[in-house]
């Protein structure tokens, strides 16, 4: 079993092997064991390490080696009443960072206000679509999920990229929004974009049996399904600039914002290229 530590962490001892996986990681091999003998040598050792696979050096990595690694290292970092405090006070400020990147104002763009339509990709790709009509309070709130789920599942420390687009200030806007109302004007927005994109977390819906339903946008009669078609021409303008800021590094113009999480999280802990 191969154990990963940041290279500021001393190795256990000196007869296990250290290689330098990166210029962020290094890697302590355990011979003949497995994740957890590995983990309990850590803990005997009284050593600060998170332990993780180094994948390079793996080419067959189950999920469940995957999962187990994942809770060996929480386990560590909620080791003690201290560990998880500081573990707590990590993972609030690195979201509070990230909703001020999202919402605040910017040396280019002012505060976000108003609606907006938003997504999050993972490295992979498109993973969730979503609208809101108060985006000041939104994308604050997203990555912290007191009352938004997606980070709950996915922490947003494994997002990739957050667009924001301000459509609201489109000149199309104001129109759609007269004949039917931001909240509609929001929803149809959002049901053009999960069509066309099709986003894992919006492919499918909670059952009451602990499993999961395919999502039918194209049977669906939803408020959003049901008035895409009255805003197209303002959904061929939001799309243009959704397009935009899929490929951006940073924000495109003060409609759309555009922010990369993990540049965010790097200033905290260092991680691999």
């Amino acid at each position: 079993m191969t154990v990963g530590f940041l290279p500021s962490w001393r190795p256990i001892s000196d007869h296990h092997l250290v290689r330098r996986v990166s210029s962020q990681r290094m890697c302590v091999d355990f011979p003949g064991m497995s994740l957890r003998e590995a983990h309990r040598q850590v803990q005997n050792a009284r050593v600060r390490c998170v332990p993780f696979l180094c994948l390079r050096d793996h080419p067959f990595v189950t999920d469940d080696m995957a999962f187990a690694d994942w809770l060996a290292a929480l386990s560590v970092l909620t080791a003690s009443e201290h560990e998880a405090r500081l573990w707590r006070e990590l993972r609030y400020s690195f979201a509070y960072r990230l909703g001020d990147a999202l919402a605040g104002a910017t040396e280019e763009q002012p505060a976000m206000e108003g609606p907006a339509v938003y997504g999050v990709w993972l490295p992979w790709g498109l993973l969730y679509v979503g609208q809101t009509t108060n985006s000041a309070r939104r994308l604050r709130d997203l990555p912290v999920g007191e009352s938004h789920h997606l980070g709950n599942t996915f922490p947003p420390e494994t997002w990739d990229r957050v667009v924001a687009v301000a459509w609201s200030q489109l000149p199309t806007a104001a129109d759609a929004i007269a004949r039917l109302d931001a909240k509609t004007v929001g929803l149809a927005l959002e049901y053009q974009i999960q069509v066309r994109t099709r986003p894992l977390a919006n492919a499918a819906r909670r059952t009451p049996t602990g499993g999961w339903r395919p999502i039918e946008h194209e049977q669906s009669r939803s408020v959003g399904a049901v008035n895409a078609a009255a805003v197209q021409e303002l959904f061929d303008d939001v799309w243009k600039l959704w397009r935009s800021g899929e490929v951006a590094d940073d924000s495109v113009n003060e409609m759309v914002r555009v922010v990369r999480p993990r540049q965010l999280l790097a200033q905290d802990v260092p991680l691999d290229s």
